[in-house]
């Protein structure tokens, strides 16, 4: 066999090998499309590859998978209405305990009704060594005498979770529990939570003294919590934003919605740091979404819609480019320091500049510093961005009566230019009042515009001769009621009488003098 050949047929040989390969790798996961396939985890002793094929419904007769230690996909499917109750174990949840090595990914449990006697989750009641992703949890988990109770994981050791979420209302039974968002107890030097965040309630039945976290119950052994936020509300006496007590544990960009003044933690040794209390226009904004987003990945984890039909109210977990945040920082026009305000948007569109305007102002945002290029609803930016703007007022004129006068536009700030006097037949203007009912006039040499206002013509009706009163003490007469006034008089200046008679000196004279020319 010559080289040439036998390269052939090795080169043909491990493709073939690696197409086998392929195969038998896709082969080793075992399709799971229904309540009764997941008996083949518990057939294979908890262990292999599995992914749903799709969604499915569990019975309420279904119990746990007590220990699972292999790799469950979702494959983005759902199992719906997951409902159990007490086990003889005391742990509740799909999987009973996730053991050491087993990853559960891109699934999705809706309509959950779980109810635990030790730990708690709609996961997993616990988890030692196990990896988390890309998973939510819907509906009731709950804990009757529980240790541990979360949305995902009742206890968790050693475990990390990333890009996962939870709406479930978390319900603890017992005094002494710890109740989180998404995990009840976590504990670990290699535990670690990124990218995740609860929106459901965390409440307690018939006790109030519970330790509840937004996110985690209980926090110890170096266990940390990274890029996430909690908007559930907590209803205990020990409660945190995100982690109701943190034993050991370290927290970075962490978002929690304000309530009262409450802290990100209930009790602490220390006083850790990490968790930013927001309101809830934040989370409505894009400003949280966009904060999160901020990592050292340029992945995009994070999104939000903020307009449209189908706004989120709150940050999602999101790669779609559309949904990406980005941030309008508006600097003032006028100013070389000062900031108007920040607006957050969807890539690809335009700011909204709503949050920034205010009722008794308008607000033009330009693209350029010179505030040349005005930004128009046509307008998209894929970026981040830095805009100028400034505010402007208009001023408008009631002429009452009078000839029309054009508002005018000026900024904010600034004085006025007289506009020319309007005109109304038999009235002289007097100038311009701020008020209806005319009290203060306008100063156009002082005054300056810091709203929309409305400016009013003051009128008053032209005056005639006045009047003149005799000497004698009788009835007044006008000048006009002398028919030969004296000199003197005020109808006509003694002035007038003296140029008059120089006149007719003159007349008199040059008559004389042409007559003797003629002679």
């Amino acid at each position: 066999m010559t080289k040439r050949l036998l390269k052939s047929f090795l080169t043909a040989a491990m493709a073939l090998g690696l197409m086998l390969g392929g195969a038998v790798g896709v082969l080793a996961a075992e399709n799971i499309a229904s309540e009764a396939d997941l008996q083949k985890i518990i057939d294979n002793g908890g262990k292999g590859e599995y992914i749903l094929t799709q969604d499915f419904e569990i019975g309420d007769s279904f119990k746990p998978i007590e220990i699972f230690t292999g790799t469950f996909d979702g494959n983005g499917k759902t199992i719906k209405n997951l409902s159990n109750s007490v086990t003889v174990s005391g742990d509740a949840g799909l999987f009973g305990t996730l053991g050491e090595g087993a990853e559960v990914k891109n699934l999705t449990l809706t309509g959950c009704n779980i109810l635990g006697n030790r730990y708690a989750g709609a996961i997993a009641g616990q988890a030692q060594g196990a990896n988390i992703t890309g998973c939510s949890a819907a509906g009731t988990i709950s804990g009757v005498g529980s240790d541990s109770v979360g949305g995902l994981i009742g206890y968790a050791y050693n475990t990390t979770i990333s890009n996962s979420f939870s709406t479930a209302n978390v319900v603890a039974e017992s005094a002494d529990s710890f109740a989180g968002g998404l995990v009840g107890k976590y504990e670990g030097s290699n535990s670690k939570m990124t990218n995740c965040y609860n929106t459901g309630a965390i409440t307690a039945n018939a006790v109030s003294d519970a330790t509840f976290g937004g996110l985690v119950g209980s926090v110890d052994e170096g266990a940390s919590i990274e890029n996430c936020y909690n908007s559930g509300k907590l209803n205990s006496k020990v409660k945190g934003g995100i982690v109701g007590n943190s034993a050991s544990g370290t927290y970075k960009n962490c978002y929690f919605l304000a309530d009262g003044d409450m802290k990100f933690f209930g009790t602490a040794q220390g006083t850790p740091s990490g968790g930013t209390s927001v309101k809830e226009d934040a989370l409505k904004s894009g400003e949280v979404a966009y904060g999160l987003q901020v990592s050292p990945t340029n992945t995009q984890v994070w999104g939000q819609v903020l307009s449209g039909g189908n706004v989120d109210v709150s940050p999602v977990l999101s790669s779609t480019e559309s949904e990406k945040v980005l941030k309008a920082t508006v600097m003032n026009g006028n100013s070389d320091t000062a900031t108007l305000g920040v607006e957050y948007f969807n890539y690809g569109t335009a700011p909204d500049f709503s949050g920034l305007k205010k009722n008794t102002t308008n607000l033009k945002v330009y693209k350029d510093k010179e505030m040349k290029t005005e930004v128009t609803d046509k307008d998209t930016f894929n970026a981040d961005t830095t805009l100028y703007g400034k505010y402007t007022c208009t001023v408008t004129y009631e002429s009452n009566g009078g000839s029309s006068v054009a508002a005018a536009t000026v900024d904010s700030g600034s004085k006025l230019t007289a506009p020319a006097n309007p005109t109304k037949s038999g009235n002289t203007f007097e100038g311009w009042y701020k008020e209806k009912d005319l009290k203060t006039k306008w100063d156009f040499s002082k005054d300056t515009v810091t709203e929309n206002i409305t400016l009013y013509a003051k009128w008053t009706t032209a005056s005639t001769t006045p009047a003149k009163t005799n000497n004698t003490g009788g009835a007044t007469t006008t000048s006009a009621n002398n028919s030969n006034p004296k000199a003197g008089d005020e109808g006509i200046p003694v002035i007038y009488y003296v140029i008059f008679a120089l006149a007719l000196v003159v007349v008199v004279t040059a008559s004389g003098i042409l007559i003797k020319r003629r002679h």
